[in-house]
């Protein structure tokens, strides 16, 4: 997975990685964390398709893991570049069926005036 990332320079193969690879490995969820804090474009890219990934597939996180991934989001909610954007308004998308309590928690801060994400353009 670090050699593989490292070479992305499309947004569609990140993604295709993250969707049917690397969301199926035990480093995921850590790769997450590592990645999502990246300055490089494509690398947080990664960190964040593979968040979203998570989300869709992971049947076995529990909420913990999503506040987390929750946190990271907050905390790149103003990289205005466009394919980070786009892969963190993405991962917020979170599933609410499967999270309620991430879910809960999001709700709670739109409604408490947390306006930070925008709607990728």
């Amino acid at each position: 997975m670090d050699e593989w990332y490292q070479e992305f320079d499309n947004w569609a193969f990140c993604d295709a990685m993250c969707f049917n690879l690397f969301d199926r490995t035990p480093y995921a969820w850590k790769k997450v964390k590592q990645w999502s804090g990246s300055t490089e474009e494509f690398v947080k890219r990664t960190g964040f398709a593979l968040l979203w990934s998570l989300s869709e597939h992971d049947e076995r996180a529990g909420d913990e893991a999503f506040l987390t991934g929750l946190e990271l989001i907050e905390h790149a909610a103003d990289d205005e570049r466009n394919l980070v954007k786009k892969a963190v308004n993405m991962a917020l998308a979170l599933r609410p069926w499967r999270w309620p309590v991430v879910w809960r928690r999001r709700l709670a801060r739109r409604h408490a005036g947390w306006g930070g994400m925008r709607c990728a353009s």
